[in-house]
């Protein structure tokens, strides 16, 4: 529903495509500004939604994917998350930006629907945070970070038990923005 910086989304929908026929099989309406989704341990689809940035925040759009697909409920969330990821547990967490100081994850339980930390009370890391991968291995979050916009990366670990940063490594690079688990064969 992206129209261009400072006019209103119009239209926002996620589509579901099937890919073996590259077909359309439908397009469900949601809040405004989709921009990611991730898989409940219920086998919903759990799709964060950022908002406009200023008058509308964000909610996390639960799509059931049987049938003909269709959202069955939405979370106000609150703040403008940009990225999702859930635990094996069903803990849904959303990465946002932050303030320059901190960057905000906020959390929820996908079984109950119930916010844990929103943009009320969001738990603060390290700043500027686009993205957060989970690790199902170790069960953790792994979130890169910039210092300032386009400054020194680092990349945290983050021990979803206790909802802290556990570890935060050295300088990775400039204007680092996203991570991927790489899981050698050897």
């Amino acid at each position: 529903g992206y129209v261009g910086w400072g006019k209103p989304f119009k239209n926002p929908s996620v589509s579901i495509i099937n890919a073996s026929t590259n077909e359309v099989i439908n397009t469900v309406k949601t809040p405004v500004n989709a921009q990611d989704l991730a898989l409940a341990p219920d086998g919903t689809l759990h799709i964060i939604c950022t908002g406009d940035y200023a008058t509308r925040f964000g909610k996390i759009a639960i799509l059931d994917i049987s049938g003909t697909a269709t959202l069955t409920d939405s979370i106000s969330i609150g703040g403008s998350p940009g990225d999702i990821a859930i635990t094996k547990d069903g803990i849904g967490y959303c990465a946002a930006w932050g303030d320059g100081t901190n960057g905000f994850v906020y959390s929820y339980n996908t079984a109950n629907k119930t916010v844990i930390n929103g943009g009320d009370n969001p738990i603060k890391i390290g700043p500027n945070i686009m993205q957060l991968e989970y690790d199902e291995k170790e069960d953790v979050l792994w979130i890169p970070y910039m210092a300032s916009w386009a400054g020194d990366g680092f990349v945290q670990k983050f021990d979803v038990s206790s909802d802290s940063v556990s570890w935060t490594s050295d300088v990775v690079g400039n204007g680092s923005s996203a991570v991927a688990i790489y899981e050698s064969t050897e």
